[in-house]
């Protein structure tokens, strides 16, 4: 595969060589620098990666503590600390995003439907009822893709199950399935991205 001039921030791994071509490149950008160790960051957690994606985090929030991203990097951070097994900085990091989304809703991340689910899936009990009205609040048929309906629904149905109102858990299994068995989504440029495919047969 041959590497394009922007390869240099959306590495997966980064040997020390990479490193220190990573940080002369930075030093030569005069604008956009935290964008592209945002960028950095969530190829390096996509690959697993989640001590050093934490430290560029860290970085950015040090450097730029009002960054615009800020939704975005806490619920980042919030998958690599459950992702490492660290429930307890997975939850403080998924709240601080929805904090901050509460606090500067200009920028919308994906938490209110992620933190919902996952709470669901992984039957944390003692936060369905952060999570119930977290769901109550954000939950919106409309949105662009049917995975995050989808989402959201399964992780309703779930919850309401659990918590005993099950003619509610019926109705938002019954919409979670015809979210899955979509085959557009609502993105005029983009029918195919975000459909829920096999994605989550077991579920």
């Amino acid at each position: 595969m041959t590497e394009h001039k922007d390869d240099w921030f959306r590495k997966p791994r980064l040997t020390q060589q990479e490193i220190e071509r990573f940080e002369q490149k930075l030093k030569r950008t005069r604008s956009s620098r935290h964008e592209y160790m945002r960028i950095q960051a969530y190829s390096l957690e996509n690959a697993g990666q989640f001590s050093r994606t934490l430290e560029l985090i860290d970085r950015i929030q040090t450097e730029e503590p009002d960054h615009y991203s800020l939704t975005l990097l806490y619920a980042l951070k919030a998958n690599c600390f459950r992702k490492m097994g660290n429930i307890d900085s997975a939850i403080h990091w998924y709240r601080a995003s929805l904090q901050r989304e509460k606090d500067r809703p200009s920028v919308i991340g994906t938490t209110s439907t992620e933190f919902p689910f996952w709470v669901a899936t992984e039957r944390l009990e003692q936060l369905y009822d952060e999570a119930h009205a977290i769901l109550l609040e954000t939950i919106d048929p409309r949105h662009l893709f049917p995975m995050t309906s989808f989402k959201q629904y399964a992780a309703l149905a779930l919850i309401t199950a659990e918590m005993g109102y099950i003619e509610d858990a019926k109705s938002s299994a019954r919409a979670a399935l015809l979210y899955a068995e979509r085959t557009k989504s609502n993105a005029a440029n983009h029918r195919n991205l975000g459909l829920v495919g096999n994605a989550h047969g077991d579920l």
